[in-house]
């Protein structure tokens, strides 16, 4: 399967920023809108890749296969309370103690983020990457490798970091089922949660009921996690077993 290792994947990713970079062009010199210009950038460099790895694949006689079935609505709900704790507990006070973000909202970017990028996101870098480098590293060596390679495509420090991390979350369940309907899901949530952090953070950080409705969340999710596990038996590992059944 193409890529064989994360030389090919880097290569052929640069190859197509490098064939998609005229569109940059018409964004400097004010022929179309900026924020447009960089999202359809994005957009033209995410499509071509996967449309360059399928070609090479099929003309090596190789098919990409997707796994999309969603066969577990609760674990669904289980993992999403996840990654919204995760998003409370660290990405709140890193906006509000450290990177004091500031709050710009704009159209094209949330519906490239929200709705394209938790899709095709995903395709790259756990159904194509991730499953690659399985095929020649071990599980633990393969999610580091395509989770930070996920982190670094996000920007700024901050963002690197994070991403990472949810890259190796996304990573770990992609690993045990084979299956992106659950890490679309989880990516498209984990990027909406982005959205409302950030305008919350801007909107009320600076008064004493943000950090009570911190508090609050931190100890509601908590609590709702616990019942989750308590009733319904719930265990990470135990689901993704039965999912593979």
């Amino acid at each position: 399967m193409f890529p064989k290792n994360v030389i090919q994947f880097i290569l052929t990713f640069f190859l197509t920023m490098l064939i998609c970079l005229p569109i940059m062009y018409f964004t400097k010199n004010d022929f179309i809108n900026k924020d447009l210009g960089t999202n359809l950038y994005y957009i033209c460099t995410i499509v071509l890749f996967i449309l360059i790895v399928h070609v090479i694949n099929f003309v090596n006689r190789k098919i990409i296969t997707y796994n999309v079935e969603l066969s577990n609505t609760k674990f669904s709900v289980f993992l999403i309370l996840i990654v919204w704790i995760i998003q409370t507990l660290f990405f709140i006070p890193i906006n509000h103690y450290l990177s004091k973000v500031i709050y710009s909202f704009n159209w094209f970017h949330f519906w490239v983020a929200i709705f394209f990028a938790p899709i095709f996101e995903e395709i790259i870098f756990r159904n194509i990457l991730l499953n690659s480098l399985l095929n020649k590293y071990n599980i633990k060596k393969s999610v580091i490798i395509s989770s930070c390679l996920f982190g670094f495509i996000h920007g700024n420090i901050l963002h690197i970091i994070f991403s990472t991390i949810m890259g190796m979350f996304f990573g770990i369940i992609y690993v045990k089922n084979k299956n992106i309907a659950y890490t679309i899901i989880l990516h498209f949530c984990s990027n909406m949660f982005v959205f409302i952090i950030n305008f919350l953070v801007y909107k009320f950080s600076g008064t004493l009921l943000f950090s009570v409705c911190v508090i609050l969340n931190i100890i509601i999710s908590f609590l709702l996690l616990q019942n989750l596990i308590k009733k319904n038996n719930f265990s990470i590992l135990k689901s993704i077993k039965q999912i593979q059944n």
